[in-house]
């Protein structure tokens, strides 16, 4: 199945954006009602109710200068099993001059024999600011299921002015069950969480940042690589690795949109 969403926005006054989009089934664009003078709210929802083998995703948004927005989805993503083909999920995000992006969408949750492989580039200018996160669960673990055997492959590219500022690949392939186990893998996860902040002022949030990953309720730690602020989590119980990214994001969400005060109303749903 093939699906695109595109999205742009602009600016039309102080406190206004115009949001202009495109869909093609299965994947669906809501845009929630907001106040005036908060950051746009785009919400991406897949019809299907998951990704499969063989299917093809591609998301595109194009944030014009001085606008800000959050994105999100409607709920967690499933990825099922496939004996097949893997499923590709193609992201491409401009943010213009002064624009400011939160990029969160929903945990992903890799059933067993899942083959998915999703590339996310984010291309700012130099004055905006970009908060992307993302949440794995490795298999639907109140049933017991680990994600053993299949395929990730998740690539991020991050450019600001054209200059490649954070890379950042993984894959996990055939018997995942060993580097999911492995204390120099991932000592046995079974969630893990990445939190990324890229814009002029990011390195001076890590000693706050620091703090509240202090807090969390499993593995945790926060890192400035160049002009990127990077927080990761990792644990053995989903809910307490979403826990401690949830408050994280929420904190952080205010470099986006400084009228918010948490993380958007459908995560709550």
């Amino acid at each position: 199945m093939k699906g695109r969403a595109e999205i742009s926005l602009e600016r039309i006054s102080e406190d206004r954006f115009r949001v202009d989009y495109r869909q093609q089934a299965p994947l669906k664009i809501f845009l929630p009602r907001i106040d005036p003078g908060a950051a746009a709210e785009v919400v991406l929802a897949n019809s299907a109710g998951g990704i499969a083998g063989g299917d093809h995703l591609t998301v595109r948004v194009a944030m014009g200068a001085d606008t800000a927005a959050v994105v999100t989805s409607q709920a967690a993503e499933k990825a099922y099993r496939s004996r097949g083909p893997a499923a590709d999920l193609e992201t491409r995000v401009t943010v213009g001059p002064r624009a400011r992006l939160a990029w969160v969408p929903q945990e992903t949750i890799l059933f067993d024999g899942a083959r998915l492989c999703r590339r996310l580039e984010f291309d700012l200018d130099g004055t905006a600011c970009l908060l992307a996160g993302e949440v794995w669960v490795f298999g639907r673990i109140a049933r017991g299921e680990v994600f053993g055997r299949g395929l990730l492959h998740d690539v991020w590219r991050i450019r600001q002015n054209g200059r490649l500022v954070w890379a950042d690949n993984l894959r996990l392939d055939g018997d995942i069950r060993r580097p999911l186990d492995a204390t120099a893998g991932f000592a046995g996860a079974r969630a893990a969480a990445v939190l990324m902040l890229a814009g002029p002022d990011a390195a001076g949030l890590l000693e706050p940042v620091r703090r509240i990953i202090g807090r969390a309720p499993c593995r945790a730690g926060a890192t400035v690589v160049g002009e990127v602020l990077v927080a990761r989590w990792l644990g053995p119980d989903p809910a307490e690795v979403r826990a401690g990214y949830d408050e994280c994001a929420a904190a952080l969400m205010q470099q986006v949109d400084p009228a918010r005060s948490g993380l958007p109303v459908v995560w709550h749903v």
